[in-house]
């Protein structure tokens, strides 16, 4: 049996666990965005867009700009600056 890979670790625990820290450290925004975190900012506001929408209302009424029912588009929505998790990745977005 190959047990390169165990003798390798073995041999270079640290620097194995230094370079996995430091790549944690520079990756930790995408790796929180991945799983819904999202960091509002103090100088700033966000606000909540619907990317699609199920159900009966599916699109904005005719005159319409801000989604009232939960139509896809911009909501009426903001989030404060907070580190704010729980928003799906795949239905909504934000723009601050």
């Amino acid at each position: 049996m190959d047990t390169w890979l165990i003798d390798l670790w073995y041999a270079h625990t640290r620097l194995i666990l230094f370079v996995a820290f430091i790549l944690l450290v520079l990756a930790y925004r995408p790796i929180l965005w991945l799983c819904g975190v999202i960091m509002v900012p103090d100088d700033s506001i966000g606000v909540v867009t619907r990317k699609f929408s199920f159900g009966k209302h599916r699109q904005l009424p005719d005159g319409s700009i801000i989604a009232l029912n939960g139509e896809a588009g911009f909501q009426a929505d903001t989030l404060t600056p907070a580190c704010i998790s729980g928003c799906g990745r795949c239905s909504t977005g934000l723009i601050w």
